[in-house]
């Protein structure tokens, strides 16, 4: 095994285990440790089909490529990041990698993914990533992760439901310190807690919100999801769906040339994953 130290994390990466294959993009054939996909990054995922965010990575080279897009045109000039549920890393790396000049804040809780996405930064050179050990919250602690879904690593959560897999660090977005230009939140059910943790720099600052939310739809009730809106509204922000599960939040004073940028890059029905 070889031993690699990415920023807090400490790793072990073993050779030859399958959540370690990776693929060439351009022709679909699974190799090991190399890929020259279009983004020309090389990825350490868990097997085939263990979640759908992997198996993208996997099989095309990138994930929610349109969205990734959008958040970089909105990006300034040596903007920050903050990556909340970074996962294996699929918005983290190909942000860093397109825009040198971001700092990128990846935080993610899940012990296994944490060691993959610290694996993927030093295995692509990225040293604008940092990986943060820890999630977000209302209030500073300890809490369990679970998993509602067994057959998807990525829908784990904070929110009541589903197997305990792990206790996990939360710190608040008040204690990083950290003043970012643009947030993506994918925590399956735990914005408004995240957000809490954060309110007065939010108020002040107003940093555009992506967020990701599967389970507004299917699995939440209406109620939940116009809580959500009511405090966003708090914040002073206004709220829209872009498409499907994915809705960003923006000042108003924002929102025609945030939603103009979004009508060039959205996917067609026919491209959505």
């Amino acid at each position: 095994m070889q031993g690699l130290l990415v920023g807090a994390c400490a790793i072990m990466v073993p050779r030859g285990m399958d959540y370690y294959r990776v693929v060439d993009t351009a022709t679909g054939r699974i190799e090991w440790f190399e890929t020259r996909g279009r983004e020309y990054l090389t990825w350490l995922l868990p097997p085939a089909n263990e979640d759908p965010v992997s198996d993208a990575l996997a099989y095309t080279g990138r994930y929610q490529w349109e969205l990734i897009s959008l958040a970089l045109r909105l990006l300034p000039q040596g903007a920050t990041f903050l990556d909340v549920g970074a996962y294996v890393g699929p918005w983290s790396l190909l942000i860093a990698k397109a825009r040198p000049d971001v700092r990128v804040d990846a935080y993610e809780p899940q012990t296994l993914a944490l060691g993959q996405l610290c694996a993927n930064v030093f295995l692509n050179h990225l040293p604008n990533v940092r990986p943060h050990p820890f999630a977000l919250g209302a209030h500073a602690g300890v809490a369990q992760l679970r998993l509602p879904d067994l057959k998807n690593r990525a829908s784990a959560t904070l929110a009541q439901g589903g197997n305990i897999i792990e206790s996990v660090d939360v710190v608040t977005l008040a204690e990083t310190h950290l003043t970012p230009d643009l947030i993506k939140l994918s925590v399956n059910g735990s914005e408004e807690a995240v957000l809490a943790g954060g309110f007065a720099m939010l108020r002040r600052r107003q940093p555009i919100l992506l967020l990701d939310m599967p389970d507004v739809r299917r699995h939440r009730g209406r109620q939940d999801a116009e809580s959500l809106c009511a405090y966003l509204t708090k914040l002073g922000y206004v709220y829209d769906c872009l498409y499907e599960q994915h809705h960003i939040a923006v000042p108003e004073s924002r929102r025609a040339e945030v939603l103009g940028a979004w009508a060039e890059l959205k996917p067609r029905p026919a491209d959505r994953p």
